[in-house]
């Protein structure tokens, strides 16, 4: 395996974590996760899961410098467009809470003027690693939980450049490119807040007449069935 080195930090990150972008059906969930900086790097990750499989994809990123909060508020409008409506979980690190000097505005407000609130993530970092492993892994049966389209591609290059730190080996080096790492252990972290490992749930009956789920005289109504 010629792609790994000494002090490689996800040595579980391979060839077959990477796939070809596909459309995936409006109605997936999908989450946001975001390393914010402006006059470094802003790292966004997008995710989706498949809820027959479980498999979780990071479908798209945005990796800019020096966008302002507006301007990186509509370059998510515009990756998402009509998925805006899945969205259902907005990390962040808590750097977003820090305010301007001029207007005493937060960066997470600026946001939120924009509708999208983000959640501030938690920051214990060794355990955040130890959870972007275990996403990394198979599960027992052999199957992969999650990839990345092969699109993504500052996620692709940056992700496997990471390096332990000497001091404290079951953390990263902070210094260099780690913004799409850290986005990445937000959302592996948070995510379980926001989904279950099964998000399918029981098949709804769906009435031939209105093409509605769970609305037949038989079963019971939709509302209840709802998680």
């Amino acid at each position: 395996e010629w792609n790994i080195y000494s002090g490689k930090f996800f040595n579980e990150f391979a060839e077959h974590h990477i796939c070809e972008p596909f459309n995936f059906p409006l109605g997936w969930p999908v989450w946001i996760s975001m390393d914010w900086g402006h006059s470094t790097w802003c790292a966004i990750g997008f995710y989706t899961q498949d809820p027959v499989s479980g498999k979780i994809y990071l479908f798209d990123e945005i990796y800019c410098t020096r966008k302002s909060p507006d301007e990186v508020a509509r370059m998510i409008k515009e990756k998402l467009g009509r998925r805006l409506m899945d969205l259902i979980g907005r990390y962040s690190d808590k750097r977003i809470q820090v305010k301007d000097d001029d207007n005493n505005v937060s960066t997470r407000a600026k946001f939120a003027s924009h509708g999208i609130y983000f959640t501030i993530a938690a920051d214990d970092r060794v355990n955040g690693w130890h959870r972007c492993r275990e996403l990394l892994m198979r599960k027992q049966d052999g199957t992969i939980q999650f990839q990345v389209f092969s699109s993504c591609k500052k996620f692709i290059e940056l992700i496997p450049s990471c390096i332990h730190d000497i001091n404290k080996p079951e953390d990263m080096e902070k210094r260099g490119e780690t913004h799409h790492a850290d986005q990445f252990r937000y959302f592996s972290v948070m995510r379980r807040h926001t989904a279950k490992d099964d998000i399918s749930g029981p098949a709804l009956e769906v009435n031939p007449r209105t093409g509605y789920p769970g609305m037949t005289s038989e079963g019971p109504l939709l509302r209840p069935q709802i998680r």
